[in-house]
């Protein structure tokens, strides 16, 4: 009897060491793991904006006790650099913030969202037409677009108020009635500006607009390069006699530099987010009392407004592809949409058209030409059809590029041709 029990005792040691070593050559936990979610996200130029996300998060995480929810929030340079090596890796977060229409150069890392839209879509009024330039690719929604901010026309009233401007004029300028008016504050010492060069979407965000109204455009809709043409030399012929009421350096100005030189109380004019509004009401409340935004100017060809935009891409390595759903849809929702719009200050403007009836446009006079606005609003690479070349394009920053090199000595047809020869790279090489 006692060999018999000490057989058993070996025999039921054997059986848990093999046990234990079948589990550890599966990677199997002994005990069940907690879930993970990983959003990977753009620390916001608006630090209320950033602390409302993270409440979201912990709101939801709440609903789903069983699930850890992380965001980490990182600059946008870092985060170009990290989304490059989680694609690569096939490793990271779950949930990734995607800027322009990055979820076109993604789109093979990517999981489809077609669900999410589809239900977005019909529950808020339908997407903007922009929202499928920026997701929608070869098909398949490769995000779910989730917000934009505009660059619009910033500018001193109580500066044009001296050379005869009310509001209600430069609410209606053309590019001729901003150049007449640039022209006289630069007189009186405080000239305008904005960005043209590289490493700033600003300067992306305010010259797409100005090829646009002139006719001009980077390729057609049928994906044809098409920046070599009249209406490009008339729309630098346009940014060359705005130029000499700018402070040179404009061509050395970084995201920030605009923001800085309003504040200052130097500059009269710009074009940016309200960014430079709501740093104003923090720290400068006289500067705020005298700021406005104003819509872009409208050109020969028309009225457009270029923003940057932002989606929520899945990973397709997620190990939680219908968790993470789950939040991108609550983020998404009237309800946390709203307190995104008013901790943003404005910033955050919906795709979606029932989101885009949020008071705060009206309530706050600074603000009432963001919504609705009177300029179609397009994204970098329109007309053409929305893929990884209009991005690229966007990112290196091609046609700031070109009006600077023309602003600097190189002739308009070379300076076109440089710009005609990246466009073609970018997109078909």
């Amino acid at each position: 009897m006692k060999g018999g029990k000490k057989g058993k005792r070996w025999a039921l040691l054997l059986t848990v060491l093999l046990v234990v070593g079948l589990i550890g050559s599966f990677n199997l936990p002994l005990f069940a793991q907690q879930k993970e979610i990983s959003f990977l996200m753009w620390s916001s130029f608006v630090p209320s904006s950033n602390l409302e996300l993270q409440r979201q998060i912990n709101e939801w995480n709440k609903k789903h006790p069983d699930v850890k929810a992380r965001i980490d929030f990182i600059s946008y340079k870092e985060l170009v650099v990290k989304l490059a090596t989680e694609a690569e890796a096939g490793a990271g977060h779950d949930i990734v913030w995607l800027r322009h229409m990055d979820p076109t150069l993604y789109a093979e890392s990517l999981i489809d969202v077609d669900d999410i839209c589809q239900e977005l879509d019909a529950k808020y009024g339908g997407f903007i037409p922009a929202a499928k330039q920026l997701a929608f690719y070869k098909g398949h929604w490769k995000a779910v677009p989730w917000f934009y901010w505009s660059t619009l026309f910033v500018y001193r009233t109580d500066y044009f108020e001296q050379i005869g401007e009310t509001k209600d004029k430069v609410h209606k300028y053309t590019w001729e009635d901003l150049l007449a008016a640039a022209k006289k504050v630069a007189a009186l010492g405080h000239p305008g500006g904005f960005q043209i060069n590289t490493g700033t979407y600003d300067a992306n965000d305010t010259l797409y607009p100005i090829l646009w109204s002139y006719g001009a455009a980077t390729v057609n809709e049928k994906g044809e390069v098409v920046i070599n043409s009249p209406e490009t030399i008339k729309a630098i012929d346009y940014v060359k006699k705005l130029f000499p009421a700018m402070p040179r350096d404009v061509l050395g100005w970084d995201d920030a530099s605009n923001n800085r030189f309003i504040l200052s109380g130097y500059g009269s004019w710009t074009f940016n987010s309200p960014s430079i509004w709501i740093a104003a009401l923090n720290d400068f409340p006289d500067i705020a009392r005298v700021i406005d935004y104003a819509p872009v100017p409208s050109g020969p060809e028309g009225q457009f407004r270029c923003p940057s935009s932002a989606s929520l891409g899945i990973w397709k390595f997620s190990k939680n592809k219908e968790l993470a759903k789950d939040l991108v849809k609550f983020l998404l929702e009237k309800k946390q949409f709203d307190r995104q719009i008013v901790q943003s200050n404005g910033y955050n403007e919906p795709f979606l058209r029932d989101l885009k009836k949020h008071p705060i446009w009206t309530q706050f006079a600074t603000l009432r030409a963001y919504e609705p606005g009177v300029e179609q609003i397009t994204l970098a690479g329109w007309p053409g059809p929305s893929g990884p070349g209009a991005n690229k394009v966007y990112h290196t920053f091609v046609v700031p590029v070109m009006f600077a090199k023309a602003l600097t000595g190189t002739p308009d047809k070379e300076a076109i041709k440089w710009a005609e020869d990246e466009i073609k790279r970018l997109y078909f090489e």
